[in-house]
């Protein structure tokens, strides 16, 4: 029977409020005029992104965020990638020397790549040693052949300056360090807007200053996309150098800028990943529950289009994701799949009692019957992650946003789209359901009847496991080694590892003397 002709018969029964029968009795209406922003919300979904940056992770005119971005105008950024060698051979051998050179003069040759400091480029002057006179006229370093390798070795080890940062103490690995260009034109539009943000603060914002302060967070927000992808290009760059030297021996590559594109790549993985991961679990769990391919596929579209409309509203919001906030994708994808698996079972049901009504009744009364429960459970499901917006932490106050939102569009779409979208689809005759089999107890439903029969034995496991769960709490500690936090055959966690042992570390820490006017 068709579709349209189907939904017209009007629910018997309780009445269903006008949107609903607009929905059952019209639904290739119904569908379009609610695809319409979902499909224009997909197509800003290319827009999305994932952003790594201190921007993302503090909150707008932080003080700590604001003092750094001085200092880095001041004294330069520290943006720069250690490739950390150690040779099979003697890394002082004349061959090996030759090496790092040549690997030091292709480093440099990269666009964006502003300098290279390595083994090759340190002076020496114990070796042998040289008065001031000979060093007025200039240093030499090890590629010298005056040099006495056995001198240089002993002062480059020892020296406070290059030992444990270029060059371990056993003598036996070195460090290229290649300091990558600033972001240019970038420092002054900052400091316009935290002069904007300060006159915010003090409510003294002119109506043309509220708007300049909106035009310089969009121009940086688009320099910011441009430059990520600059600087994934430059470590990709880096890492083809690298890679035509893996004869010289163990390489790894660290540093704050690798750091920053590698995280970005492992969450837009993630996304891909545990996103449709879920949805293939669901899919599976629809079917074994139901053993109905239309009630396995018709959740799964609701689900999909509700992650890919929040997807599509961040990439129109310029709303990027970060390292916490990438964990909406799988988590909405259960909040709607749980309303879905409502409405249906409840449809199942009505069928199984009721064999002769139609679909548009048993659409409608699933839908009226399971509104409101629904309602209450996203209220209260909303509030709870609303509640993480008084952290003022900026990643977890974004996903809590995120979230709210995105448990807003699940229901909506849930309760709108889905019924129209069944009225056009599962048209016809309904598999047949019987009560018996809806009634048949669980194992979840006899485990619960045996917990009320053997009441204490359940009092005394559950007073055990208290006992044994306090004294794990006592052993609960927090992990902070942020190396600790990936696989150990990820780049990140060999390249730290490797520099942090063997060398002085990734991640500078700077010391900032500011003095009194009149202290010099």
């Amino acid at each position: 029977m068709h579709a349209d002709h189907e939904a017209g018969q009007n629910p018997e029964g309780r009445r269903s409020n006008a949107l609903l029968r607009t929905l059952i009795q019209r639904p290739r209406t119904a569908l379009l005029v609610l695809l319409a922003p979902v499909l224009l919300l997909a197509w800003y979904a290319r827009d999305f992104r994932v952003d790594a940056s201190s921007d993302a992770i503090v909150l707008e005119n932080d003080p700590d965020l604001r003092f750094y971005d001085n200092t880095r105008r001041t004294f330069g950024a520290d943006d720069s990638v250690f490739v950390a060698v150690t040779p099979g051979e003697d890394l002082l051998a004349p061959e090996t020397l030759a090496a790092i050179a040549r690997l030091d003069h292709d480093l440099a040759a990269l666009e964006g790549v502003a300098s290279v400091t390595s083994l090759v480029d340190l002076p020496l002057f114990e070796s042998p040693n040289r008065g001031l006179a000979a060093l007025g006229t200039g240093f030499v370093t090890i590629t010298d052949p005056a040099v006495d390798r056995a001198l240089a070795r002993a002062e480059l080890t020892r020296s406070p300056l290059f030992a444990d940062a270029l060059l371990s103490r056993d003598g036996k690995t070195t460090a290229l360090q290649v300091t990558l260009e600033q972001q240019s034109g970038v420092a002054e539009l900052e400091e316009e807007r935290y002069q904007l943000w300060d006159l915010r603060d003090a409510n003294k914002l002119t109506p043309a200053q509220k708007g300049r302060l909106v035009e310089l967070g969009a121009e940086l927000s688009r320099a910011d996309a441009r430059w990520s992808v600059s600087r994934r290009q430059q470590i990709e760059s880096i890492r083809e150098v690298v890679a035509a030297y893996e004869e010289l021996g163990e390489i790894h590559i660290g540093g704050v800028p690798m750091i920053n594109v590698d995280i970005v790549d492992y969450i837009e993985s993630d996304l891909l990943v545990f996103g449709f991961s879920v949805l293939a679990l669901a899919l599976l769990m629809l079917f074994v529950l139901f053993l109905s391919l239309k009630w396995t596929v018709l959740p799964t579209i609701i689900c999909g289009l509700t992650v890919l409309a929040i997807i599509g509203l961040l990439g129109l919001l310029d709303w990027p994701a970060t390292i916490v906030t990438s964990n909406f994708v799988s988590l909405l994808l259960i909040v709607a799949m749980a309303m879905l698996i409502h409405i249906v079972v409840r449809f199942r049901e009505l069928h199984a009692g009721n064999p002769d009504w139609s679909n548009g009744r048993l659409m409608a009364h699933s839908a009226s019957d399971m509104a409101r429960p629904c309602l209450y459970t996203a209220l209260t499901t909303m509030v709870g992650f609303g509640s993480l917006y008084v952290s003022q932490i900026r990643p977890v106050m974004d996903f809590a946003l995120i979230m709210v939102l995105g448990i807003a569009v699940a229901y909506a779409l849930s309760f709108l789209l889905f019924p129209a979208l069944n009225m056009l689809l599962g048209t016809g005759p309904q598999p047949a359901v019987h009560l018996a089999a809806i009634d048949r107890p669980s194992p979840f439903t006899r485990v619960g009847v045996w917990s009320m029969n053997h009441r204490n034995k359940v009092l005394s496991i559950t007073c055990v496991l208290a006992v044994v769960f306090g004294f794990g709490l006592t052993r609960l500690n927090v992990e902070n080694r942020f190396m600790d936090y990936f696989k150990e055959d990820s780049p990140i966690h060999q390249g730290m590892l490797s520099i942090d042992e063997k060398l002085g570390g990734t991640t500078p820490l700077e010391v900032v003397l500011d003095a009194e006017e009149d202290g010099f």
